[in-house]
Parts: C-alpha cells; structure tokens; sequence
C-alpha cells in the first residue's frame, strides 16, 4: 500500500491508501452485492468471475436460489433440459453406471415399443416393465433394448415366444404378436450378472471406458462367444464377473455392469431360478454337497440338473420346481429341509445391487 497524509483538525496523521488488489477486491464486493440484490433463480447458478446467472447445464440441477454451482443427476436419475430444478428418475427396472447423465437414453434396462398402426404410426406406447394384460391391438412392434417374453394370454399365461433387442415387426396383423395378451421382462444376465457371469449375454461392449475388441482375437477365443462384449468364458473360474479384452494381452472388468440381486438375494417364482449362496436350512442344519451322496443318497446331480443351478457346491436350489429351494442336509438323521431364502418384492430387494 501506498502510503500518504491527510489534514486534521490537529495535525497530519498518517494515510494508508488501498492497493490496487484491494481496490479489485472492493469492485468485485460490490458486484456481488448487486448481483445478489436480484435472486439468481431455482436451476440456475452464478459463476465465479461471471455476474449474470447462467442455466444448469444438461445433466444437472440446483434446487436453491443463489447456487454457486448445479450439482450432477444422482445415479438413477437425468436431465435432458436446461435449467434443470429437479432431476427425472429412469423407470423402476432402469440404472445408470454414473452420476450427471443426459438423457432418458442413459439409462440402462428394458424397454419395447408398441403401435396401433403399422411401421410404427398411430398410438405408439413405450413399456419397461411387465404388463399383466395388453388391452390394444398390436399393428406394429420392437424391442429397443433388452429382452422380453410374450405370453397368448393375460396374466403371463398360454403360449409364450422370447423376443430380444433389435427385433422388429412393422406389420404384425395376422401374426401371434398382433394378439399378445401380456409380457414380461427379462432382467437377469441381460442387464446384470447372477452368480460370476459366465451366462451373461448383456450388450456392454466397454470395460472401465475402453472399448472391448472381439474374443476372436484373444486366448479366450475358444470358449468366448464371436463378438466383442462382455462376458466371463474363463474355464478356470477365476474371474469373479463379465470382463473383456481391450487389447489382445490385457483384459479388464466390466464395472458398468452390476450384480443382480432378484435370484440371489430372493426367489421368485417355484424358486428353479436362484442361484443364491444360503447353504443351511430353515432348521439350521448345513447343506449337503449336490455332487455327493453322502450322508443321503438322491438323483439330483449337475449332468440332468444343471439347468436348476445344481452343481459341485451345496447352496440351496429347487430342482423339483417344489415351490421355494431346499436341501438335502448333512444331518444323517434329516434328510432334506427348506431353506430361509426370502421371496423378492422391489419393496424390499432391489434389482440390481453394486
């Protein structure tokens, strides 16, 4: 600072004069003082070193007035506008693998589109979750991502087709899709991994931003299905999810795909599709091996029953499509014995878990 004199009624006294920073920092006070005098606005924010408010961007929000800064969508949720108060949240069966996404198309989970008239004119329907009862004729149908199965009837019942993504019918009169009575979705090893992911058919084709190349030119090529997506093919376990190749000598972990919890963590259904790791029974009694015939002796082995999860472990399962899994215990005196694994409610267990 520089440093002056000033007059007083008794004399000279010294003065210090503002530097030229402080004389910055005075103007940049007042500034904000003004700026502040009128309300920066819900979805709004006002920049450091800007003085007019500026719009939250795309995949932002601010729900404050006066914000300095929009704070990114949470998982889950999006923004497609400018200016954004609150962000939209993806449909029940959808995730997003980050936080601040764009667009409706960000998030990840089934979706197929119906129309009242051919090559998808009239009245056109989205639907990303199950339909009990379809109550409009099909002239035109596809599936945008993910897979669903198709039932004759309401109530997922008569005769029933998988369709998978990519699949069109611009005319569906006179076709059994014209007459569909209700759908399901398909969730587990599409849109999340059950057990290790060694079924898992999912189109991700990026693992921790990198693109993956195809199986064909890895060491894997033999197990791994001809394409370039996620998968875990390794024959000796030892991955733990779906990986891929990203050159032919690295691999690694597709981390945008997350673990399914319906099936895992609860059954549904006669309980034929879980693939949980509970291995003691309602009673507390320890599971046997399904491989062994020890202490009980039984028919259900991995060669005729692989299709209900039986394998070398001792987890429950329902190989009988009994109601709800079971096992054979390793008590010589009990035989067999329900397990404590819970029916799945979205209330309660989540459809994708980290």
């Amino acid at each position: 600072a520089v440093v002056s004199t000033q007059s007083t009624g008794t004399g000279t006294t010294p003065y210090l004069a503002p530097s030229q920073r402080e004389m910055l920092l005075i103007a940049a006070l007042l500034q904000v003082s003004l700026a502040s005098a009128e309300d920066c606005p819900l979805g709004h924010y006002l920049p450091y070193r800007v003085h007019s408010c500026t719009p939250c961007p795309q995949g932002t929000f601010s729900n404050i007035v006066n914000a300095v800064a929009c704070r990114p969508c949470p998982k889950d949720q999006y923004s497609s506008v400018l200016g954004a108060v609150q962000c939209m949240s993806c449909p029940d069966t959808a995730y997003t693998v980050a936080e601040g996404s764009k667009s409706e198309d960000d998030c990840v989970g089934p979706v197929m589109e119906i129309c009242s008239q051919e090559d998808f004119q009239g009245d056109c329907y989205k639907f990303y979750d199950d339909n009990m009862k379809v109550d409009m004729t099909i002239k035109s149908l596809r599936v945008i991502r993910g897979e669903f199965k198709v039932f004759e009837k309401a109530e997922l019942t008569g005769n029933v087709i998988t369709i998978k993504e990519g699949f069109e019918a611009r005319n569906a009169s006179g076709t059994v899709l014209s007459a569909i009575g209700s759908f399901s979705i398909l969730i587990n090893d599409v849109f999340c991994y059950v057990e290790k992911g060694a079924n898992f058919r999912g189109n991700f084709a990026k693992a921790q931003s990198d693109d993956c190349i195809n199986w064909n030119r890895t060491s894997l090529a033999q197990f791994a299905k001809p394409n370039n997506l996620c998968q875990n093919p390794d024959p000796t376990g030892s991955r733990d999810k779906p990986f891929c190749y990203v050159l032919e000598t690295s691999a690694k972990t597709c981390d945008d795909i997350p673990r399914c919890g319906w099936e895992q963590d609860c059954y549904t259904g006669s309980g034929e599709g879980y693939r949980g790791t509970v291995n003691t029974t309602q009673g507390g009694k320890r599971c046997q091996n399904w491989e062994s015939n020890f202490p009980h002796y039984h028919g259900y082995h991995a060669g005729e029953y692989g299709w209900a999860g039986i394998g070398d472990h001792n987890y429950c399962r329902t190989p009988d499509k009994g109601g709800r899994p079971w096992c054979y215990t390793s008590n010589i005196l009990v035989r067999w014995d329900y397990c404590h694994v819970p029916t799945c409610n979205r209330d309660e267990y989540p459809l994708y878990t980290v």
